[in-house]
């Protein structure tokens, strides 16, 4: 299997300023890391990207809501071609050539004008024109939520739930480092990033706010 390329992940700020002419910018598939064999020609092209199902986690833009919708087993978003050698760009021209040989669950990745994330989707990916295979630059939805402790164990992560419609909902566990556990009882209420919820209810990679006013109430 070919080496999943690795994320730089930058702020939000940092990635509005992306522009075309320096780097390739791509919709963040929200899925898990793939790869298929396309024929072309005489040639196998391996090609890199996420599978998407129902399950990866609901971040979709309009496209991939209407790949689902045709494929509700689940579809692959083609983001890459594993030549090592090749920079982005000569990369990404022999992606867009081959696109036309694409099975008809297999799309190509949304490719955007500017560095911001389009409504739905999980993020955006950057990728200077000139490198090589590897590194990338990621941006990536972060929402952040009211929630109350609700359990408190033997190590930092704490239970946590929202309150929803006047019922706490449970959101998982979330790590209270840097002695933030100690200032903290059953029924304080803190803020907590994370990268929308998962299938089940769950806030996904949730991480305690990072500035001084993470703990909202005692």
């Amino acid at each position: 299997m070919c080496e999943k390329p690795k994320k730089i992940v930058v702020t939000r700020e940092q990635a509005r300023a992306w522009n075309t002419a320096e780097m390739l910018i791509q919709v963040k598939a929200d899925g898990v890391f793939s790869e298929r064999k396309v024929l072309w020609g005489d040639a196998v092209v391996l090609v890199l990207g996420e599978f998407v199902t129902c399950k990866s986690g609901g971040f979709l833009s309009p496209l991939h809501r209407r790949m689902l919708e045709s494929f509700p087993c689940g579809f692959f978003v083609a983001f890459d071609v594993t030549y090592p050698d090749l920079t982005t760009r000569e990369r990404w021209n022999l992606l867009t050539t081959i696109e036309p040989f694409f099975p008809c669950d297999m799309v190509l990745v949304e490719r955007l004008e500017a560095g911001e994330i389009p409504p739905g989707a999980e993020g955006i990916v950057g990728k200077p024109w000139d490198a090589p295979y590897g590194d990338m630059f990621a941006c990536k939805v972060l929402e952040t939520r009211l929630c109350v402790v609700t359990s408190i164990g033997g190590s930092r992560a704490v239970g946590i739930a929202e309150n929803v419609g006047g019922s706490l909902v449970d959101r998982g566990r979330v790590t209270l480092a840097g002695g933030k556990v100690e200032r903290v009882r059953v029924g304080s209420v803190v803020k907590v990033d994370g990268m929308g919820l998962t299938e089940a209810g769950k806030i996904r990679e949730p991480k305690v706010h990072n500035d001084d006013g993470w703990l909202v109430k005692f």
